[in-house]
């Protein structure tokens, strides 16, 4: 798991532009973080970690990615912003599935860019005798849905056709008989695989969706749909059926656009990964500092306006680049024009500005 803090610069000139961080910050009013990677607990606890630090507003802004992961631990986060925040805003810009698409359920606004998706709110089984593979609860649930369907059609061609070739000889009573032992002859061998206590644990892991959705503000209607109504696990609920489904559901602004394109900059200069869309295999959470809330020690490692550069030191278990330069190599020109004007004034470096 890789922890950034990252930092934005503030204008050279009044006339000059602000930098996307500090416009949306101040726009919302909100913290902004960016969490790209499986759920678990291990990096469920690394965010909130991080949220505890740097809690400083009152609204937040979450910007997610991930295929998903323990429902438990997305449901700790979603509950841990709804307690700590009067507002809490996601954005998603790429994939929301699964797990990810639960801790959608807790936020009061949704902004989805135009290849965002969110997927169904359903679980993943351990599929027997398969190391690390899963199968989709929903893949169980249509399964089931396909075996009644097709026995209860055969049954009624079959009995049908009995009462029709005797010419109403036999009886409905023996007819169906007949029907009902040629239905158990031919699905019995496929019923008796079915085991039962792999039905309980799918059903009881879909209960547990439908009630984190509840427990977060989601109508049983809306928990209920996202869980079971989809064909399979990797159904794509993009823009149009967000809007459906939801009701704060909109675009994103031109400096929330400006903002997402900023951080697929620098994530793509600083670990070749657009994790703003895909969710980054070794996990990235970030903290996007806004320039007026920055400390001293915080502004002497500002960007140069188009990328912020500032990683973070967190006493957590992270990798962190062994680069000193964050910015693709290509240092601040505030921070050099300080480093000449230091060297020039005696090898002293200037006090920062708050």
């Amino acid at each position: 798991m890789k922890s950034y803090t990252l930092s934005s610069e503030s204008p050279e000139s009044p006339t000059a532009p602000r930098d996307p961080i500090d416009v949306v910050s101040e726009q919302a009013n909100a913290d902004i973080f960016l969490f790209s990677s499986g759920i678990s607990y291990a990096s469920g606890e690394a965010f909130i970690d991080m949220i505890s630090e740097n809690r400083k507003r009152e609204n937040v802004i979450l910007i997610l990615s991930t295929y998903g992961g323990d429902p438990d631990a997305a449901y700790r986060i979603a509950r841990f912003l709804q307690d700590h925040y009067k507002r809490f805003s996601l954005h998603i810009y790429g994939f929301c599935k699964s797990a990810g698409t639960l801790l959608a359920l807790g936020a009061n606004d949704i902004v989805m860019g135009d290849r965002a998706e969110f997927g169904p709110l359903d679980v993943q089984l351990h599929k027997p005798d398969e190391f690390m593979h899963r199968v989709s609860g929903l893949d169980i649930t249509k399964a089931l849905a396909s075996i009644s369907d097709s026995a209860w059609e055969a049954f009624q061609n079959c009995f049908l056709s009995v009462r029709a070739r005797s010419g109403g000889v036999i009886t409905t009573k023996t007819a169906s008989e007949i029907a009902a032992q040629v239905i158990t002859g031919l699905f019995s061998p496929i019923t008796q695989n079915i085991d039962p206590l792999k039905l309980g644990e799918m059903q009881r892991s879909m209960d547990i969706a439908v009630d984190y959705g509840m427990r977060l503000g989601a109508s049983r209607e809306l928990a209920t749909t996202l869980a079971a109504n989809y064909p399979h696990h990797g159904f794509v609920i993009d823009f149009a059926e967000s809007k459906r489904l939801f009701n704060c559901v909109r675009h994103p602004n031109e400096a929330e656009m400006e903002l997402a394109v900023q951080l697929v900059k620098f994530f793509e200069t600083s670990i070749d990964e657009d994790v703003i869309r895909h969710p980054s295999p070794e996990g990235v959470i970030a903290y996007i500092q806004p320039s007026e809330i920055k400390t001293n020690e915080d502004s002497s490692h500002a960007s140069n306006g188009t990328a912020p550069i500032q990683e973070s030191d967190q006493p957590r278990d992270v990798s962190i680049s062994p680069s000193n330069d964050h910015n693709g190599g290509r240092p601040s020109r505030k921070a050099a024009k300080k480093k000449q004007e230091a060297q020039q004034d005696g090898g002293e470096q200037p006090a920062t500005r708050s």
